[in-house]
């Protein structure tokens, strides 16, 4: 996957009775005579091969951040060794199965608008000794300083090696002169051309860079520990340390300013200069028959009536406590009868899946008979919501909110008439994947309702946030189609979620489409793979169902999705693991995926009568002969 060929496992020494074996991490040993210290252990397989190293006892196991790739192996760790893990991660090595709340209790520490965007270890971890920031120990003649650098990793941490070897080096990183070697070990911090790995995994909010700024902050922390050498978790080790942070710097400064969320949220003047008040407070009229519901709070639904008084939606998400949400959409309801002859509400066409366009649909559908339209990948996250860990999901707003059934399925360049309006449904990604445009001629002006992929602010860049936990992340799939459909709709108004109304639509769009194109060679430039898209796509490889509550005794179908972004085809292995007593058939998948394609592939997981409490299935990956490790997994909240 990255720009290296992965051949088969040995030791490389980079320096003096420094080594580093290659796995789901870079592990590295640093020996002394037949004593050694590994800093993280990936799968664990690099405990049978120390003894080629001469290694007979591991005194230390010092983990630089908590995520599987890390940490799976730990359970082969000898009894006598100690292991050191960073202390700002203290729970997610102690009480992981915490950490797997049930939908709608998840700690907000770990999610991202409800996505989780951790990948603690499947059971509690032993741990002798949690980190400080400063602390400083010793190990034979070498110094270990310890400082927290979290970014990649919510409490991850740096490990720094002095010594008197360390200072007289003769490995793969030796570069002349003797005395005041640092190697740091720095964990999925940066990589070699001053590049990133997984970069979701530094998204820890909705498009306002926490985690970026972050390993920002890190990244200029370790800029100023002198270092000689990096030594990260992936890739190889780099010695121009000041280069590289230096470089990365400058591309995470340029990412975070075009990835952060371009809503206006003041100025009602600016994000609605078309609408006009009615006699309804909240109750907005765009044109003749398009309403909104707007107050400040700015509600997510549209309102289309037609000449017999019929009523059709687009989205309907009330942004007030229940039940006050339901009785504000009967007032303004009640006021479009009285006010324009509005007598019955046919459909709802549900723009995209986030739970603050959809909240008040039970409430229409329960009450006025609504029928439900919308995109085959988009109903199936309204019926099943913790099918995928997504961001924004209905549960995350409404957490004890049910399915939503879907009465007709819209495909793409499908005219949809309805009464004397012939609107027209597009695939419009953009903020995310499972997205739903509609265009159509009302009122004499071509309007193009678009949900949250453009919000107006003449001074930026139309776009109303970068997430990757939305599954938004790989731009070909998201904004840059969003750019370029809709400048073959050529709107004469664009109306995105929020109430946010775009009047002139080309300018604004030509903005998206340049933003989009910009993004898009600042992620390839940040991106240590050959192909950006693994490090911007959480769900290149993932487990569906996410979560699933289960009966004891009972089976359940699971399915495998993996996603080859090369250009040629590609391999993979994938190796399920799972609870004691659980069986799965098939419990593995080996296959070749052609360019650009997805494999999906099934099991049937059975869990035995008498499991209870939370059982975690994971799938250990290989992908082109390289080991990603337990990357993906599976929550089964078991019943009796």
């Amino acid at each position: 996957m990255e720009n290296m060929e992965y051949k088969e496992r040995t030791f490389i020494e980079i320096d003096t009775d420094v080594f580093c074996w290659p796995d789901t991490v870079n592990v590295y040993v640093i020996r002394r005579g037949e004593k050694a210290i590994l800093i993280d252990v990936g799968s664990g397989s690099v405990f049978p091969a120390l003894e080629r190293l001469g290694v007979r006892q591991v005194d230390w196991v010092l983990l630089t951040q908590h995520q599987r790739e890390h940490t799976q192996g730990l359970y082969l760790t000898p009894p006598a060794a100690l292991i050191m893990a960073p202390g700002d991660e203290r729970d997610l090595f102690l009480h992981p199965e915490a950490m797997r709340a049930k939908p709608g209790t998840r700690p907000l520490r770990y999610t991202a608008n409800g996505a989780v965007y951790i990948r603690p270890p499947v059971q509690p971890v032993r741990v002798d000794v949690f980190t400080y920031d400063g602390q400083r120990f010793t190990w034979q003649d070498l110094s270990i300083e310890v400082y927290h650098t979290p970014g990649a990793s919510p409490g991850g941490v740096t490990y720094v090696l002095t010594g008197s070897e360390a200072g007289a080096g003769s490995g793969a990183v030796s570069g002349g002169g003797a005395g005041g070697r640092r190697l740091a070990f720095c964990g999925a911090l940066c990589q070699a051309g001053a590049t990133l790995h997984w970069l979701f995994d530094s998204e820890w909010d909705y498009g306002y860079a926490l985690g970026f700024e972050t390993l920002l902050t890190s990244i200029h922390l370790l800029r100023l520990l002198k270092l000689t050498h990096l030594c990260p978790a992936h890739g190889p080790v780099d010695c121009h340390p000041d280069r590289l942070l230096s470089g990365l710097a400058d591309k995470l400064e340029r990412f975070i300013a075009l990835m952060l969320r371009d809503r206006s949220k003041v100025d009602l003047a600016v994000s609605a200069p078309v609408s006009v008040p009615t006699a309804s407070p909240g109750l907005r009229q765009i044109y003749e028959h398009l309403f909104s519901f707007r107050t400040v709070k700015r509600h997510n639904a549209y309102i289309l009536t037609s000449g017999t008084g019929s009523g059709l939606f687009i989205d309907c998400g009330i942004f007030l406590p229940r039940p006050l949400a339901a009785q504000f959409i009967d007032e303004k309801l009640s006021d479009l009868k009285n006010l324009y002859g509005l007598h019955r509400i046919e459909a709802v066409i549900v723009t995209h899946y986030h739970g603050d366009h959809i909240s008040e649909i039970p409430h229409l559908t329960a009450k006025y008979g609504t029928e439900v339209w919308t995109t085959a990948g988009i109903a199936r996250i309204l019926r099943s919501p913790e099918l995928i860990n997504l961001s924004c999901t209905l549960p995350h707003y409404v957490p004890e909110a049910g399915p939503i059934a879907v009465a007709r399925l819209l495909h793409d360049g499908e005219e949809i008439r309805w009464h004397e309006y012939t609107l027209k449904a597009h695939y419009l990604p953009g903020q995310t994947e499972f997205s739903l445009g509609i265009s159509g001629w009302i009122d004499g002006r071509r309007v193009a309702f678009v949900g949250d992929n453009m919000v107006y602010n003449p001074d930026g860049n139309g776009h109303d946030a970068y997430v990757m936990y939305n599954s938004g992340g790989v731009l070909e799939r998201g904004y840059i189609v969003c750019a370029e459909r809709l400048q073959q709709i050529n709107p004469d108004l664009i109306l995105g979620g929020h109430a946010q109304e775009i009047p002139d639509a080309a300018a604004q769009v030509e903005k998206l489409k340049h933003w989009s194109h910009e993004l898009r060679e600042t992620l390839g430039e940040l991106s240590a793979f050959e192909a950006y898209e693994y490090s911007v796509d959480p769900y290149w490889a993932r487990l569906e169902p996410f979560n699933i509550d289960v009966v004891a005794g009972t089976n359940f179908p699971l399915t495998f999705h993996i996603r080859n972004y090369l250009t040629r085809p590609a391999t993979f292995a994938g190796e399920l693991r799972l609870p004691a007593g659980w069986r799965a058939e098939p419990e593995s998948w080996h296959d070749s995926i052609p360019a650009g394609e997805t494999y999906v592939g099934q099991t049937v997981i059975s869990v035995p009568s008498g499991a209870t409490g939370l059982g975690v299935v994971t799938v250990d990956i290989t992908f082109n002969g390289r080991p990603i490790g337990e990357f993906a997994e599976t929550r089964a909240f078991v019943c009796p």
